[in-house]
C-alpha cells in the first residue's frame, strides 16, 4: 500500500447516467476552491466530517514526486467550509476528492491551471458479477488510485499497477480490482465490503494522465 500523509482532522460533483450511477444530486452540494497554500471545501455541515484525498505531482531535486494527501476535516465553527493548509506552496499539478462521510455528498476537481479530464463512471469502471452486483472496479491507466466510501461506515482505497500483483485484468494500461481487496483508510477499522451497494461513493484517478471520475452507486 502506498505511503499516505495524514495532516489533521477532506473532493466530483457530476450527474452520472445509467442504472449503475445515481442520477439524483447528492444530499447537499460540496464545492472545492484552490488557493496558493490551501484547499477549501464548501458545503460542509456541522458534525459531518469531510474526507479529503489528493494526489499531487510535486517537484523535488532531480525528480517529480507523486505525493498523496489524506485527511479528515470538521466544520467545528459552523461556517460551512473546511480548509486544508499546505506546509509548502500548493502544487498546481494535483487532483482532489472530497466527500461528506455522513451524507455521501461528494466533489472532485483540479486547479484551473491544470489540464485534467473528468470521466463519467459507468459499467466499464463498476463491473457487475453474475448476480448483478458490483464486485470489481476498473479503469484505464498504468497506475490507478481507487477510493470507495460507504457513508456512515468507512473509507477504503488502493493503488493498483497494470499487470502488477493486485491487477486482476490481463490488458496492459488497464487495471481491475475486486472491491474486497481495498484497504482501510482514514481510521476505518472494518474490512472493505465484498460488493458495492446503493449510496456508495467511488473515486478513480489515473494521475499520470490527469484523468479522474467519481459517482454514487444507484439502483
Amino acid at each position: 500500500m502506498r505511503s499516505t500523509t495524514f495532516i489533521g482532522a477532506v473532493i466530483v460533483g457530476m450527474a452520472l447516467a445509467g442504472a449503475v450511477i445515481a442520477a439524483q444530486p447528492a444530499p447537499q452540494a460540496l464545492s472545492i476552491t484552490f488557493h496558493d497554500d490551501s484547499v477549501s471545501v464548501g458545503g460542509a455541515l456541522p458534525s459531518h466530517p469531510i474526507y479529503l484525498f489528493g494526489i499531487a505531482r510535486e517537484a523535488r531535486t532531480y525528480i517529480t514526486r507523486l505525493q498523496p494527501y489524506e485527511t479528515r476535516l470538521l466544520d467545528t465553527n459552523g461556517v460551512g467550509k473546511v480548509d486544508f493548509a499546505f506546509k509548502r506552496a500548493r502544487s498546481w499539478r494535483s487532483i482532489w476528492f472530497a466527500v461528506d462521510l455522513i451524507s455521501g455528498a461528494a466533489t472532485a476537481g483540479a486547479p484551473p491551471e491544470y489540464l485534467s479530464n473528468r470521466i463519467t463512471l459507468s459499467g466499464k469502471e463498476l463491473k457487475k458479477d453474475v448476480g448483478g452486483e458490483i464486485a470489481q472496479i476498473a479503469a484505464d491507466g498504468a497506475l490507478v488510485e481507487f477510493v470507495v466510501v460507504r457513508p456512515g461506515v468507512g473509507v477504503w482505497g488502493e493503488l493498483v499497477a497494470s499487470q502488477g500483483p493486485l491487477d486482476e485484468g490481463s490488458d496492459n494500461n488497464k487495471v481491475t480490482l475486486s472491491v474486497f481487496k481495498l484497504q482501510p483508510l482514514a481510521g476505518t477499522i472494518e474490512a472493505a465490503p465484498k460488493k458495492l451497494k446503493k449510496g456508495d461513493v467511488v473515486f478513480i484517478l489515473d494521475s499520470f494522465h490527469a484523468r479522474y471520475g467519481v459517482g454514487r452507486v444507484g439502483d
